[in-house]
Order: C-alpha cells, then structure tokens, then sequence
C-alpha cells in the first residue's frame, strides 16, 4: 500500500515539474526555447496498455515529448537539462496533458 503511495508521489511530482517547465515566462522561454529536458531512467507507464516499461528516457522540448526509448540507446546532447528518474514512474499522456494545460 506504502510502495503504491510512493509511486503515486513520484508520478505526481513529475507531472507537476513538466507544469513548470512548460509554464516559463515569455523572457524564460525565449532563452530557453532549444532547452531539452531529459528524464533518464524512468519506468514509463504508457497510456495505451497496462504495462510498465522500465529504464526508458524521455526527452521534452517546449512542454512537447520529442523521443521515447531504452536510456542506454538515446541520445542527449550535452546542454539538456537530466533528471534522474532511477525508480521512479512517469505517465506520458499526463505529461502531455500537463503541457497542453498551462
């Protein structure tokens, strides 16, 4: 009961981090408009099955996610911004709607 708990935690904290990210103001988003933020290592939750789909990267660009795929297999480039989601949970399609939110 505890560990389901935490994941909810987890994946909410995520979500609301992309919020804020997605959120920048208008002088943020122009010096950060090319930023790509790499969530590494997480267990994506897809919304089109019941699965779990572990050590995944997820790569957002403007509030959008741009890649999907293992970590040892993508690609970040050096100025992205990298959260390290070891053991975490992440639900694309509430980072999408987050993005579309704000």
């Amino acid at each position: 009961m505890l560990n389901r708990k935490l994941r909810f935690g987890t994946i909410i904290a995520i979500t609301l981090l992309i919020s804020i990210l997605a959120s920048c103001s208008d002088e943020q988003e122009i010096t950060t408009a090319e930023t790509i933020t790499a969530f590494i290592n997480v267990n994506l939750v897809p919304m089109t099955a019941e699965v779990v789909i572990e050590n995944q990267t997820v790569l957002v660009k403007q509030g959008k996610i741009i890649q999907i795929g293992p970590s040892l297999e993508i690609t970040i480039t050096e100025h992205a911004a990298v959260i390290d989601g070891a053991g975490a949970y992440l639900m694309t399609g509430l980072v999408s709607l987050a993005a579309i939110a704000v």
